[in-house]
């Protein structure tokens, strides 16, 4: 017997199933949906660019904890602070890195918002906000 919160879970759109989607080769009538953020054009181009990188060992562990490595963050500090110029510098100490945009979106909307509050977004947009920021916020 599943809990309310595991009910709701169940009736949430998950997309699964086998997409459409566009490839020059394999599906060229394919779909490129112009709705989402992602680039699915991209995938061959980063595939091909994270082979050829080396990482170490811990990079395949939780390291120095779930928020990313102090490696990792600082990187991330240093890009952001070089590629936007922001008014006051980013320090690795407020970067994290989650499992995905889910989790983030998750956290985001527990540590920011009340239940009855709201979120305003334009597109194109990640295709599955209303799932990632009210399924367990609820």
């Amino acid at each position: 017997m599943l809990s309310a919160r595991g009910s709701a879970w169940g009736k949430a759109d998950f997309a699964h199933g086998k997409q459409d989607f566009y490839d020059p080769s394999t599906n060229p009538n394919g779909v490129v949906s112009f709705a989402n953020a992602e680039n699915w054009l991209l995938h061959d181009d980063l595939n091909d660019y994270l082979n050829q990188q080396t990482l170490e060992k811990q990079c395949c562990s939780y390291g120095e904890g779930y928020t990313g490595s102090l490696r990792l963050r600082s990187a991330m500090a240093k890009h952001l602070n070089t590629h936007f110029n922001p008014f006051a510098s980013v320090h690795a100490e407020e970067v994290t890195f989650a499992a995905g945009v889910t989790s983030l979106n998750e956290l985001c909307a527990l540590l920011l918002c009340d239940p009855d509050d709201s979120i305003l977004l334009i597109g194109p947009v990640y295709g599955s906000f209303t799932r990632d920021l009210t399924t367990k916020t609820r």
